[in-house]
């Protein structure tokens, strides 16, 4: 497999080295009563990036054969086990929709770095804004609606909610996209088979990158329907 540039690796580790950051400072801010919650948010996205690499570098995602694909179990697998994470250390009580809606913004990044990757010749073009992936809207439509959210409140609401609805469907889209796209059984594009996402670095992508927008959709519908601005 031929590497891509040094700048598409640099930014995926640096949105995933991101997210644990954020990942730590918001569970820092929970409850002085709940002690061993500052470290759970912030371990449970760096264990999620340790366990996906090492099984990557093991060869265990490139076995596509299975049905669903095992990329997209474990992506599933971490999306529940988080939510779960969360709710036990209550995490959801104290995350401002703001500051949820904000952190899609990285998917601005992902998106440039899947459109450099087309354009090399390492995914296929319907992966990227040029095919069928049009999740860039999302990540450049973040800070509009966090910032209305922050200055309108519990009035930008249904704003809110509907962009979410919107972004959630555009990452099904993708999801969707990529299962199609890979080998095996669920394959059903024509042209370049999608194979580098079970692979050191790129296995970041659906083990990390996308249970994070998940659960932050997930996230931010929990908090809106309990009606908290």
């Amino acid at each position: 497999m031929l590497l891509p540039s040094a700048c598409i690796l640099a930014a995926l580790f640096s949105v995933t080295v991101g997210l644990i950051a954020i990942a730590r400072k918001v569970a820092l801010g929970l409850k002085a009563s709940q002690p061993k919650a500052s470290a759970t948010v912030a371990l449970l996205v760096a264990a999620v990036a340790a366990l996906a690499l090492v099984l990557a570098d093991a060869g265990f995602f490139a076995h596509f054969e299975t049905v669903p694909p095992r990329i997209a179990l474990f992506a599933l697998a971490v999306t529940a086990a988080s939510q779960l994470a969360l709710g036990r250390v209550r995490a959801i009580a104290v995350l401002p929709v703001t500051g949820l809606v904000a952190l899609q913004s990285f998917r601005v990044v992902v998106e440039v770095g899947l459109h450099a990757l087309g354009e090399a010749g390492h995914v296929p073009p319907v992966m990227t804004w040029s095919g069928r992936n049009f999740d860039v809207l999302v990540g450049l439509s973040a800070p509009l609606v966090a910032w209305a959210s922050h200055r309108y409140g519990a009035k930008a609401r249904a704003l809110v909610l509907a962009w979410n609805a919107a972004g959630l469907a555009l990452l099904v889209n993708v999801v969707a996209l990529a299962m199609t796209s890979v080998p095996g059984p669920t394959h059903l594009q024509d042209g370049l088979p999608l194979t580098i996402v079970a692979h050191v670095p790129f296995i970041l992508l659906p083990a990390v990158l996308v249970p994070v927008a998940l659960s932050s959709h997930i996230a931010i519908f929990r908090a809106l329907l309990g009606h908290r601005g």
